[in-house]
């Protein structure tokens, strides 16, 4: 229910900044929702933001290439596009940061890290207007690649977003999101796959901690489809740590939606 409030607020908050009511009152063209519901037990405690970033790191896009959807040009490429992006949208130069044996660059007060889905979350495409097939027992998941920075300290961004400001613990954003019929197993190059390009046109994602502890990463990102057609990706995630295994677990609600 939380999960859903907060979605529905994502949904009125970027519709308010757009200047239209469109994407609240159904008027869009296509809906994507995708959700984990893992049963987690009692024994979970709220992992910190190191154990977080360990958890999604990338390291040299080895994930990101082992899927059989993406070669070391494409990583490389993407992240060059990347490096390009952020520059131009939040005045950060990536070029002159300092890389380490990880691929993580640190320009800071920013890093950016080869980022790609925990391999403990299995996010479902529980609904897809255009694609109906692939809602419920479809088949179908969400698996991410691509790059994410992390805000070390407070600050104001130059370039488009010029005067907006950011603080620590703050997140942007570049990703692929892999819809592939993959019947929860991992990826391999002959599944059926649609790609959606994730960034960051609204600013920071904000990491929002719950009464228990929990960090609750906010997020209201720009979505293009294999088309082209630019839209709205709203996501409300939360992480949690097992202490027995010590396994950190992603539970996340994504809404998509093109007007």
């Amino acid at each position: 229910m939380l999960h859903a409030f907060i979605l529905i607020f994502l949904s009125l908050t970027i519709a308010e900044k757009q200047g239209g009511n469109s994407l609240i009152s159904g008027s869009f063209s296509r809906y994507i929702a995708l959700t984990t519901e893992n049963n987690l037990g009692t024994n979970f405690t709220p992992p910190t933001p190191a154990q977080i970033a360990a958890a999604v790191l990338d390291a040299n896009h080895t994930a990101m290439i082992a899927s059989g959807w993406y070669t070391q040009a494409d990583a490389t490429s993407f992240r060059a596009n990347t490096i390009s992006y952020f520059q131009t949208e939040y005045g950060i130069n990536f070029t002159a940061g300092a890389v380490d044996t990880n691929g993580i660059i640190y320009a800071l007060p920013f890093v950016m890290i080869p980022f790609a889905t925990n391999q403990f979350t299995a996010t479902t495409v529980t609904f897809d207007s255009d694609n109906l097939n692939r809602g419920a027992a479809g088949g179908w998941f969400g698996i991410q690649y691509g790059e994410v920075i992390f805000c070390e300290a407070s600050g104001v961004f130059s370039g488009v977003h010029a005067g907006e400001t950011y603080n620590a613990g703050d997140v942007l954003t570049r990703i692929l999101y892999n819809l592939a019929k993959t019947n929860g197993g991992p990826p391999s190059a002959e599944q059926p796959r649609e790609v959606l390009l994730i960034d960051s046109p609204y600013g920071v994602s904000k990491n929002v901690p719950g009464s228990q502890g929990y960090i609750n990463s906010l997020s209201i990102l720009g979505a293009t489809d294999e088309n082209g057609n630019t839209g709205f990706y709203l996501e409300s995630i939360t992480f949690e740590k097992n202490d027995t295994s010590g396994v950190i677990y992603g539970r996340t609600r994504v809404s998509i939606t093109w007007s």
